[in-house]
């Protein structure tokens, strides 16, 4: 059993591979959560504690295991049948018991623990942006800047943070300015999504006059490469808001990709986008209006830890699914989507009619200095 993209490496590297290994069975560790399934779950977890040699789980204890299987599936209706993780979760959890049986407690502690030895790197960025180092607005209205969500996958582990991404307009023919792209730290996909806002702004707004305008883009104070198009809807929005002059809410970050009509369509790492935005409003400043926005897709894979469901339950923190651009629009603007278009149909006629002048004072010179040099 191996990780299929080692098996295509091997056979593409060593031609002897395939002799060898001449008969290939792909096997999907999701599985849909049915009755069956649940029947069988306990048995199985029940076998492995005979084999290890760990302790009996109470009801509470079985549950978190069941609980964490679905968590690694990312999907609410699935879980992850690989038992390498639920083993060693075991084995930890077996250790910190201090019964004869192992609780729910013990679960969530060894869960807790085993995140702790891998998530300095995670601590880090927080304590940076506790400290005002990394600039994370989660309070007030900005025009042109808006929180999109970024997940760091660290091997076995991952989480979620917030990224500051700002857009700025002025007179000009370079349309959207990728500014990753312009040093090569845009991956192919971001660039994509990129090219896919421009899309949208034409097919949107360039019925009445042409577009001129120039818009530079960026995630700020990102010294790595950018890469995926999961904030193509956060970067369509600060776009339109810096046209518009209309600011945003800095309390709701966003996650989603956009096509070319303008529907947000579904992206990964959910469960950590949330939780990621989630404790920075707790370091900083809790307000109890915050929130994230989501794909109304993604419903399924939002999986949350139990402190933030219970913030969430209590009415302190906010989820919002939506489906087109239009929605997220709403929330974060109060506008109305058509008034909201209205004022950026405004601001873009205004930046049309500016490099049109700007033009004809390039033109009237180019001509006067022709004339004197004659």
């Amino acid at each position: 059993i191996g990780d299929p993209f080692l098996y295509y490496l091997l056979s593409f590297y060593d031609p002897e591979f395939i002799e060898l290994f001449k008969v290939k069975a792909e096997f999907n560790p999701l599985i849909e959560i049915n009755k069956e399934v649940i029947e069988v779950f306990p048995k199985i977890i029940k076998k492995i504690i005979k084999e290890e040699k760990i302790k009996d789980l109470d009801a509470s204890g079985l549950s978190e295991i069941f609980k964490y299987a679905v968590y690694q599936a990312g999907d609410r209706k699935k879980i992850n049948v690989i038992l390498e993780n639920i083993i060693d979760l075991l084995r930890e959890a077996n250790v910190l018991s201090q019964n004869e049986i192992i609780s729910g407690k013990e679960i969530k502690q060894a869960l807790k623990e085993k995140i702790s030895r891998v998530n300095l790197l995670e601590e880090r960025i927080r304590e940076l942006i506790r400290e005002g180092k990394i600039i994370i607005d989660t309070e007030g209205k900005k025009a042109g800047q808006i929180n999109g969500l970024s997940v760091y996958v660290l091997g076995d582990y991952s989480f979620g943070k917030p990224s500051r991404i700002t857009a700025n307009v002025f007179p000009g023919t370079k349309g959207i300015i990728n500014i990753e792209r312009e040093i090569d730290m845009s991956g192919p996909i971001h660039s994509k999504g990129v090219l896919i806002l421009s899309s949208y702004l034409y097919n949107k707004y360039s019925s009445d006059f042409p577009l001129q305008l120039s818009c530079t883009l960026t995630f700020e104070q990102a010294y790595e490469p950018v890469e995926g198009d999961s904030a193509s809807a956060a970067e369509l929005i600060a776009i339109l808001s810096a046209i518009s002059k209309i600011p945003i809410r800095q309390d709701i970050a966003v996650t989603g990709s956009i096509d070319q009509f303008g529907n947000v369509q579904p992206v990964g790492g959910i469960k950590e986008k949330i939780e990621g935005f989630y404790r920075v409003c707790k370091l900083t400043s809790f307000t109890g209006e915050q929130g994230v926005i989501v794909p109304a897709k993604n419903l399924d894979n939002i999986l949350l830890d139990d402190e933030v469901l219970e913030d969430i339950k209590n009415g302190k923190f906010h989820i919002y699914t939506v489906e087109t651009i239009d929605d997220i629009i709403e929330i974060l603007t109060g506008y109305k989507p058509e008034k909201f278009h209205k004022e950026v149909a405004k601001g873009l006629k205004k930046l049309y009619q500016l490099s049109k002048e700007k033009e004809k004072k390039i033109k009237k010179k180019v001509k006067t200095s022709k004339k004197g040099k004659g």
